[in-house]
C-alpha cells in the first residue's frame, strides 16, 4: 500500500515532510563527510606508522584503530552510565523516592 494514494496531505504537512527530508540529506551528508575524514585520518596516521616496515603482520591497519575507538567509546559510555546510575541511587536515599532515575 502505498501511503501517497490514500493519505492526502495539506500544504504545512507537505512543508514539514519537505523540511524533514532536506534536513535528513544535510545530516546524512555530514555524516558522510565525517566518516571520509575519519577514513582519511586513519589511513594517513597507518601509512606514516608503517613506514619502514616490510612484515604485514606487523603493520597497523586502519581498522584496528576503528576497533580501538569503538572500543573506548563503550568505555567511556559505562562510565557515564555507572555515574548516572549512583546519582539516581542518591536522589532516591536524600529525596526518599522509588521512581527517580527509572522510568
Amino acid at each position: 500500500m502505498n501511503i501517497f494514494n490514500v493519505r492526502t496531505f495539506n500544504p504545512d504537512e507537505q512543508s514539514k515532510i519537505k523540511a524533514a527530508v532536506e534536513d535528513a540529506i544535510e545530516c546524512m551528508n555530514q555524516i558522510n563527510d565525517c566518516t571520509e575524514h575519519m577514513n582519511e585520518q586513519c589511513k594517513d596516521v597507518c601509512d606514516s606508522l608503517n613506514e619502514g616496515i616490510k612484515d604485514k603482520e606487523m603493520k597497523i591497519k586502519p581498522a584496528f584503530i576503528k576497533k580501538l575507538a569503538k572500543t573506548k567509546m563503550k568505555e567511556d559510555l559505562a562510565k557515564q552510565k555507572a555515574a548516572v546510575s549512583e546519582l539516581a541511587d542518591a536522589l532516591r536515599i536524600v529525596f526518599k523516592e522509588e521512581t527517580v532515575g527509572e522510568e
